[in-house]
């Protein structure tokens, strides 16, 4: 019996020595930073935009936007320079848009976007034919735009549709409300 307890003392004291936390153990390593997840605070995109209401129209755009808080809202500007034209002539065109874009992504790395924008825009066409007059076509812009980001954690394609109201003034018309349609592309670059 006195055998016994002895070694049943003798198999206490070496299980007590292989415990963690024992004398002889490195102590634990330092656990990894946790990484918190990438906000999108912004982007930058510039692209082109083919669309068409009183005219045809060509442009080289440049956009941004700025992420309003946590919520999923972007203040968006956008700015295109281009030319307008249709069968008989062609000349200038420019318009300016100022909004509030959302997004919903689907699947990691795309997501669908809308927006609604309103602001301004300009044309001007001529036929080149010295007897006639040139027009100048100026007003106010609201568009609604649906469309899609895509891509990496900072590059990133951007594409979609706009549908237009144009307020158009004109030298040679009356003022009219008139719709028109646009498509854009782009190539963006998240902050």
């Amino acid at each position: 019996m006195r055998h016994l307890a002895t070694l049943g003392m003798l198999l206490i004291a070496s299980s007590a020595g292989a415990q963690p936390g024992a004398i002889d153990d490195p102590p634990p390593a330092p656990a990894a930073p946790v990484r918190e997840a990438r906000v999108d605070r912004g982007y930058i995109a510039s692209g082109f935009l083919l669309g068409a209401d009183h005219f045809i129209h060509g442009a080289l755009t440049l956009e941004a936007g700025l992420r309003l808080g946590t919520a999923p809202l972007w203040l968006h500007v956008a700015g295109a320079v281009g030319s307008s034209m249709d069968f008989e002539g062609g000349g200038e065109f420019r318009r300016g848009l100022a909004g509030l874009e959302t997004r919903s992504c689907f699947v990691p790395g795309a997501c669908l976007v809308l927006d609604f924008d309103a602001g301004t825009q300009r044309a001007t066409w001529s036929s080149g034919d010295a007897l006639e007059v040139e027009e100048h076509h100026r007003g106010t812009v609201l568009a609604a735009r649906i469309g899609i980001d895509a891509g990496g954690a900072r590059l990133r394609f951007r594409g979609g549709m706009e549908l237009l109201r144009v307020h158009n003034s004109s030298n040679v018309t009356d003022t009219e409300w008139t719709g028109g349609i646009g498509f854009m592309a782009s190539l963006a670059y998240r902050l």
